[in-house]
């Protein structure tokens, strides 16, 4: 193997796909990035064996070829190189030296003969959505995603595709989080439904640009998604097993709305949360009566007490919620006004648009002490 190419471009596409590594590789040929020469391009891979980050890009080849680099190091040593013109070569003990600027690193490599083959989407479902519109929808959404749950679904995160609608929906059992986009997603009849951990989710949520008018490519069948985004493309195994029906969850009416400005409430919360979280409990206590919502919270450190003008329709409502659930969704929430839904002091509250119905939030309130 042997090639030329510029050290900065080499550099950019192998801190992508360093991603994909895992701190604890399930198998040690997996600690490597999978580089392939051939045909003027070269192409990166890296994998955990559940998600695998594959990029390419044109270069110089002088020499086609295949080693398998140990990951990390081959980025760190990339990082230290000097910008510029860089040379490649393998030499005769299977290693590959680097040469940049007057200077030279010699990397240890495999042959790469055991890495694993790109994962194969069998007759895929295929559509484009907009990249800026799906890397809304995962960062308002996975942080309602469980770290760990003997529900093995509930690790993941729903993708629905239907006719004119994609969904994503994520629960952890005290919170969830369902977003609604219409978009084409060519499915006349039926859906696509399938469950994406969170991990790969997030991190493709990381690659996803904010820019307006940029598309992104999926495809999904029973064992993958993956996700071609230019040069770069990702695939990630999805996770076996139903989803939660999250439709029945969800409250059919309320018996108290309460419309808040975001900015104005979601700084109220963060204030609550400097003395809850100084409790064991953490929590924060609403009262809606009429047109005044009062937002407490206590513990040892102190307490907090605030008023809020709002405006109500229905019943007067004492609730109690961990206050760092409200606080995680007003973080992402990007609208000027919401609804507070809620139906008794032990049942789910739900935070939804305005006007429209985007994105719902539910959180489960805590039973308060008598």
């Amino acid at each position: 193997m042997k090639f030329t190419a510029n050290t900065e471009t080499i550099r950019n596409l192998l801190s992508i796909v360093t991603r994909a590594l895992s701190v604890r590789p399930s198998q040690p040929v997996l600690e490597g990035v999978l580089i392939e020469a051939r045909d003027n391009c070269l192409l990166l891979t890296a994998s955990d064996g559940m998600f695998t980050i594959h990029a390419s890009t044109d270069v110089q080849i002088v020499e086609p070829g295949r080693l398998l680099a140990p990951g990390r190091f081959f980025l760190e040593t990339m990082r230290k190189l000097p910008d510029g013109e860089m040379t490649a070569s393998q030499t005769k003990s299977g290693g590959l030296t680097l040469s940049c600027s007057g200077a030279r690193i010699t990397i240890g490599c495999q042959s790469g003969e055991e890495y694993p083959d790109l994962p194969e989407i069998a007759v895929p479902h295929t559509f484009s959505l907009e990249q800026k519109m799906l890397r809304d929808m995962i960062n308002e959404s996975t942080f309602c995603i469980a770290d760990e749950d003997p529900r093995v679904v509930l690790t993941g995160a729903l993708l629905e595709a239907a006719n004119g609608r994609f969904t994503m929906v994520a629960l952890d059992g005290f919170r969830m989080a369902v977003h609604n986009r219409e978009c084409d997603t060519g499915i006349a009849e039926g859906k696509t439904a399938v469950v994406v951990p969170k991990k790969s989710l997030t991190e493709i949520g990381r690659l996803l640009t904010e820019e307006e008018g940029e598309s992104v490519l999926l495809q999904i069948d029973r064992n993958y998604i993956s996700a071609q985004l230019g040069n770069v493309r990702v695939y990630a195994r999805l996770i076996d097993g139903e989803f939660i029906n999250y439709q029945r969850i969800l409250p059919t009416g309320w018996k108290t709305r309460v419309k808040v400005n975001c900015a104005q409430f979601a700084a109220c919360v963060e204030r609550a949360s400097l003395v809850a979280r100084e409790s064991k409990t953490n929590l924060m206590r609403i009262d809606v009566d009429g047109e005044r919502m009062v937002v407490t919270s206590n513990s040892d450190i102190g307490d907090s007490y605030e008023e809020i003008d709002v405006e109500t329709d229905g019943e007067p409502m004492k609730i109690t919620f961990n206050v760092r659930y409200l606080s995680d969704a007003f973080r992402v929430i990007k609208d000027e006004y919401v609804y507070l839904q809620m139906t008794s002091p032990v049942s789910p509250m739900t935070i939804v648009p305005y006007g429209g119905d985007a994105f719902l939030y539910l959180i489960l309130p805590v039973r308060a002490a008598a």
